[in-house]
């Protein structure tokens, strides 16, 4: 049985941020893990960081940026990852956690 897009999310994020406590949401989690890439604040909106996220991981694995909505960058981060891309932004996230290893 394959793991859900939430269970995905959260080894992914839990992975990149060192670890975290059971309890810990998942959102805290993600915050603290890109709060730690690009700096930043608690005031920093969530997409705003998601976004910049996936642009960072487009441009480092030598992508071309050619949206600013969040599900054309993760068509765009599959794409750059290697991944086939697809048009349920579902499926490209569970792509992007397991390709960005």
């Amino acid at each position: 049985m394959s793991e859900s897009l939430s269970e995905l999310e959260r080894n992914y994020f839990t992975s990149k941020a060192g670890g975290a406590e059971r309890s810990e949401s998942i959102n805290n989690i993600k915050r603290r893990y890109w709060l730690s890439l690009f700096g930043g604040d608690r005031n920093t909106g969530m997409g705003d960081l998601e976004n910049e996220w996936l642009r960072k991981i487009i441009t480092d694995n030598s992508g071309t940026i050619a949206s600013s909505y969040t599900a054309d960058l993760y068509i765009e981060a599959v794409a750059a990852l290697g991944g086939a891309p697809t048009k349920f932004i579902n499926d490209n996230k569970k792509q992007v956690y397991r390709l960005d290893l």
